[in-house]
C-alpha cells in the first residue's frame, strides 16, 4: 500500500515493475523474471496515497532446473524501481 500522503512517482529502469524470488538456505531456487523480456524504456508510475497495489505470479513449486522443491523456503517480493523495495521474506513449507 502506498503510505505517502501525496501522489508519489516511482521510476523503473525498464518495463519490469516487480519480481518474486524463492530461496532455500540462502540459495536462489526460482525467480519470476528469469527468461522474461521487458521493454528497455524507463517507466514512471504514479502511486496514489492509500491505494493498494497488487502484483501476482504463479510458481509451480519447482526450481530453475525443473526439480520439485521440498522443505522450507522463503518467498521475497521486490518492487524493481530505481530504488528497489523488498518486502520481508515470507516463509513457506512444501511437502
Amino acid at each position: 500500500m502506498s503510505t505517502h500522503a501525496e501522489r508519489h512517482v516511482v521510476v523503473f529502469p525498464d518495463g519490469q515493475a516487480f519480481d518474486f524470488v524463492v530461496e532455500q538456505d540462502g540459495r536462489e531456487l526460482w525467480r519470476w523474471s528469469a527468461g522474461r523480456a521487458f521493454s528497455q524504456a524507463v517507466v514512471r508510475r504514479a502511486l496514489e496515497p492509500g491505494r493498494l497495489y497488487l502484483f501476482t505470479a504463479a510458481w509451480d513449486g519447482r526450481d530453475a532446473a525443473g526439480r520439485p522443491v521440498i522443505g522450507e523456503v522463503q518467498v521475497r517480493a521486490v518492487l524493481t524501481a530505481e530504488q528497489p523495495l523488498a518486502a520481508p521474506p515470507a516463509p513457506l513449507h512444501l511437502d
